[in-house]
Parts: structure tokens; C-alpha cells; sequence
């Protein structure tokens, strides 16, 4: 029983993901992730981001140049689960509305999980792109708020 519950339990944590980071509540957000955690962006250009204060630093920027989003996430695969550890994959369309116009990304997450004080948190979380897809709306954005 323990290891269908941990399963829900990771699936209920990247649903919070999305609905955290698509209503903005970065603060819900962070509770998400360890204090070491590590969210790489960099295959898409949006940097690395080590340790829950650069993640949290990041999410705030993300911020004031994002006006609107949604991720519809789907096709989620928890592989090497273990007592307090586990591996999984989700894939992501993401629809954004930036201050410089809108974007589109269909993307994949490789996740690592780590299960601590009861509860499951993202250890690491990197972006893979599955299509290619234009930056420039959000890189524009961002330029307009420096």
C-alpha cells in the first residue's frame, strides 16, 4: 500500500507544480522543493538554478515578465521507487502570455524525488524541449522590465 500512496503522493506533488507556478504562489511553491534542490532550465535558455533561493529568485522574475500561464502536464512515469527516493518523468505543453507576446513550449521534466518528514519534495527538476520552440517572447519580456 505504501508504495501506490507514494506514487499519488509524487503525482499530487507535480500537479501542485504547475497549479503553484501558473497562479503564481511561489511561496506555495518553494514548500515543493529540498533546501539543495536543483531546477535546470538550461536546455531552453532559462538558466540553472541551484538551491531553493535561486529557484525561488528565479520564479519571482519569472514574475514580472509573465503575465499568464498554463502547463497541462501528462504522460507521468515514476521509475525507481524506493522508500525515500525516487525517479520520474512528466511531459508538459506549456502556453505563456509574456509582457512581449505569447509562447509555446512542449516539453519533458526529469525529476528526482526525495521523501522527507513524511512528505515528497523535488530534489531536481530539468526541462528537456521535445519541440523546438521561440524564446524570444519571454528574453524581450525581460529585457523590458531590466
Amino acid at each position: 500500500m505504501n508504495r501506490i500512496e507514494d506514487r499519488l503522493a509524487i503525482r499530487e506533488l507535480t500537479s501542485r507544480y504547475a497549479y503553484y507556478v501558473d497562479t503564481f504562489q511561489n511561496d506555495k511553491l518553494m514548500e515543493l522543493w529540498t533546501e539543495d534542490a536543483v531546477f535546470d532550465e538550461s536546455r531552453v535558455g532559462t538558466g540553472l538554478h541551484v538551491g531553493a533561493r535561486a529557484i525561488l529568485a528565479f520564479f519571482d522574475e519569472l514574475k514580472k515578465t509573465v503575465t499568464h500561464q498554463a502547463h497541462i502536464t501528462a504522460n507521468q512515469l515514476i521509475e525507481e521507487l524506493h522508500e525515500s527516493s525516487a525517479k520520474g518523468i512528466v511531459f508538459s505543453i506549456v502556453e505563456a502570455v509574456t509582457l512581449a507576446g505569447n509562447m509555446r513550449a512542449v516539453v519533458y521534466y526529469s525529476d528526482e524525488y526525495v521523501k522527507s518528514g513524511g512528505r515528497w519534495c523535488f530534489q531536481s527538476r530539468v526541462i528537456h524541449p521535445l519541440m523546438p520552440f521561440d524564446t524570444s517572447a519571454l528574453a524581450k519580456a525581460t529585457a523590458m522590465v531590466d
